[in-house]
């Protein structure tokens, strides 16, 4: 898992930089907020996993847990 990240972030960085640099002000506006969005969706999603597992371990309240979870998923899918 380590090395395909070390392998993937410069590989990702180096696409972001030619995309922005090679593209017109329209399409790399668009092309911006498509990346921008995709990694700030990446970074909720592996916050999310990493709390949910550890939360999840511990037996108690499992249906609180379960409803926070939805309504969270719930308001961000609005936001």
């Amino acid at each position: 898992t380590i090395v395909l990240y070390s392998l993937t972030t410069p590989l990702g960085i180096a696409l972001g930089l030619s995309l922005s640099t090679s593209l017109t002000s329209k399409t790399a506006t668009v092309t911006r907020g498509v990346l921008g969005s995709f990694a700030s969706g990446l970074f909720i999603y592996i916050a999310t996993m990493d709390i949910m597992a550890e939360e999840f371990a511990k037996p108690d309240r499992i249906w609180q847990k379960c409803a926070m979870v939805f309504i969270g998923v719930f308001v961000m899918g609005i936001v």
